[in-house]
C-alpha cells in the first residue's frame, strides 16, 4: 500500500516531489503517440526512483513496449483522491529509455506484490518484464486538499 501525500508547500523540493509519485501514487497514466502520430495512453505503476529517474515496467514486445521504443518522449500524469477538492495530481514530461534488466530484481524486491501477478510462475512473468526509466524535462503538482496548491518543476 502507497503512503499518503504528504501537505504540500513552496518548500517541496524536486526530490520530494519524484518520491511523493513513486511512495504515495499506484497507477499513472502515460501518453505516447503512436506510429501514425495519434496519442495513445496506458496505466502503469512507476515502482522506483534512481536519482532524478523515475523507474517501470511494461511486458515486452507489447504496443505499449513499442511505442516507448520509438517515441521516448512522454507525459505521465497521476491522481491520488476520492473527489476534486480532496485530491493530488501530478504531470511530469519527460524521455523514456529501456535500462537494463537488474532493476526487475529491485523492483519486485521493493514491491512483492508483483509477484501475485502471475502467481502460476512468477519467474515467467518477470522474463516477459522490460524496465524502463523517464528523465523528467518538467513537472508540476497540483494539491487541492487545502485550498489551491501549484508548484512548477524544470529538471
Amino acid at each position: 500500500m502507497r503512503k499518503a501525500v504528504p501537505i504540500l508547500t513552496d518548500e517541496l523540493t524536486k526530490e520530494q516531489f519524484l518520491d511523493i509519485i513513486v511512495e504515495s501514487l499506484q497507477t499513472v497514466i502515460f501518453a505516447t503517440i503512436d506510429d501514425n502520430d495519434h496519442a495513445r495512453s496506458n496505466a502503469a505503476d512507476i515502482e522506483l526512483r534512481d536519482g532524478e529517474k523515475l523507474v517501470f515496467s511494461t511486458i515486452v514486445n507489447g504496443p505499449f513496449y513499442n511505442r516507448l521504443k520509438k517515441h521516448p518522449y512522454i507525459s505521465i500524469t497521476g491522481l491520488k483522491g476520492e473527489e476534486t477538492m480532496n485530491s493530488v495530481a501530478f504531470t511530469v514530461n519527460g524521455e523514456v529509455e529501456e535500462v537494463d534488466s537488474s532493476y526487475l530484481e529491485k523492483i519486485y524486491e521493493t514491491h512483492p506484490e508483483m509477484k501475485d501477478i502471475d502467481n502460476t510462475d512468477p519467474d515467467s512473468s518477470k522474463a516477459t518484464l522490460r524496465p524502463f526509466a523517464i528523465t523528467p524535462i518538467d513537472g508540476q503538482v497540483y494539491d487541492l486538499r487545502n485550498g489551491f496548491f501549484r508548484k512548477h518543476f524544470d529538471f
